[in-house]
């Protein structure tokens, strides 16, 4: 796989809160010592990545269970079946997975659990197995709200991961190849006073470089950043929008932010060029919900697909020159959806798209170079039982 393709694909994990009050199995437990807390923002169902050329990885919490469900392509066929997806670990988990990769065969899978066990969860594949067992989880401490944590890698062995605690603010922990950090079973607060409404969204545009995104109270675009030797304070960038922010890099110091505007329901762009902020961007859509996937095969190059309040899923490009179709319009590729979308891309001009659709299955398309399979508004469906939250 090509440096920038295999750098973006492993930065896009970049994941948002979801709708708690549509969650599967609200809090009944009165001896929580956290109140049930309900969100309108609502963040992908599910984690998408690939560590190779010809590799997809996609983790869904299963409706039933709440355990963490599993599907990958290994370049022939679909695992384990092309209509079952593995469960991996008996585990009622709060969030929805968060997936990265740092390098060839290797996985990472971050999760919250459910209340009173609020901590941050991990998991691995090492290129043999699943660690620390295939139904076992690493318990890496703190006290985090539902909403799903981000994750970065931004090189062999590294990986950055931030959440939101129930005090609404801003943790960090990271493994430097040998331990976590700050230790096994605690994050460090980044932000003391600045409050988030959403789960964070964070991307790396190269070696020692973090950048984190969230709404804050009045649903605000919030951005911090680590340099490569220390933290910076938060920015305040306004805006009203009513989804979690996406962020995504295509290359060394480049940022691109997307949102869902509050008031109209369209999509709100952002960019930093290496050397300033853009003002937002109109890029159309007709009442977009929730947070967009957005992908990058190539430097200067994004895709972007969302889902309408109708339940279908719409994709807009940028070539390069221009947004496609145009500045505003998008691209219905139809289905009937539950859940916002998610994407990856495991090389040039390849782009794979997912979905929980209306009956709770995995559906798939994708964008192989000169089509779509398996056509521009067709789904394939590919199993399971999902939360779509």
């Amino acid at each position: 796989m090509a440096p920038l393709v295999q750098l973006a694909t492993q930065l896009l994990i970049s994941l948002g809160s979801f709708d708690i009050s549509s969650w599967r199995k609200p809090c009944q437990n009165s001896a929580s010592p956290h109140p049930e807390t309900r969100s309108s923002f609502i963040s992908s169902a599910l984690s998408t990545i690939s560590w190779g050329y010809n590799r997809m990885d996609v983790f869904g919490t299963n409706l039933d269970t709440g355990n963490l469900s599993h599907k990958w392509f290994d370049g022939y066929q679909w695992g384990p079946s092309n209509d079952a997806l593995e469960a991996l670990g008996v585990f009622d988990l709060s969030s929805a997975p968060t997936a990265i990769s740092w390098g060839a065969n290797r996985s990472d899978i971050f999760v919250v659990g459910y209340p009173p066990n609020t901590y941050l969860y991990h998991k691995y594949w090492d290129g043999h197995q699943w660690g620390p067992h295939e139904t076992d989880w690493e318990n890496l401490g703190g006290d985090l709200f539902y909403y799903p944590v981000a994750a970065t890698s931004w090189g062999v062995d590294r990986i950055d991961i931030f959440g939101i605690g129930y005090d609404k603010e801003l943790y960090h922990k990271h493994w430097d190849g040998s331990s976590w950090r700050p230790s096994d079973d605690s994050l460090e607060a980044l932000t003391p006073g600045v409050f988030f409404k959403t789960g964070p969204t964070a991307v790396s545009w190269g070696p020692n470089r973090n950048d984190v995104f969230g709404l804050g109270e009045d649903n605000n675009l919030l951005h911090f950043y680590w340099d490569g030797s220390q933290w910076s304070k938060t920015e305040d960038f306004g805006g009203d929008f009513s989804s979690p922010p996406t962020a995504i890099s295509w290359g060394k110091n480049r940022l691109d932010v997307f949102a869902v505007d509050a008031e109209n329901g369209t999509l709100s762009h952002k960019y930093w060029d290496g050397y300033q902020w853009s003002g937002y961007e109109d890029l159309g859509g007709d009442s977009l919900k929730g947070q967009v996937a957005a992908s990058s095969w190539a430097e200067n190059r994004l895709d972007i697909v969302a889902l309408n309040e109708d339940g279908k899923y719409y994709y807009k490009y940028w070539d390069g020159s221009q947004w496609n179709p145009s500045a505003t319009d998008w691209y219905a590729k139809g289905g009937n959806f539950s859940s916002v979308p998610s994407a990856v891309s495991w090389g040039k001009d390849r782009l794979d798209i997912y979905g929980v659709d209306a009956a709770y299955q995995l559906a798939h398309q994708t964008w192989y170079g000169s089509g779509w399979y398996p056509e521009s508004d067709k789904w394939e469906q590919l199993g399971g039982l999902l939360n779509p939250n």
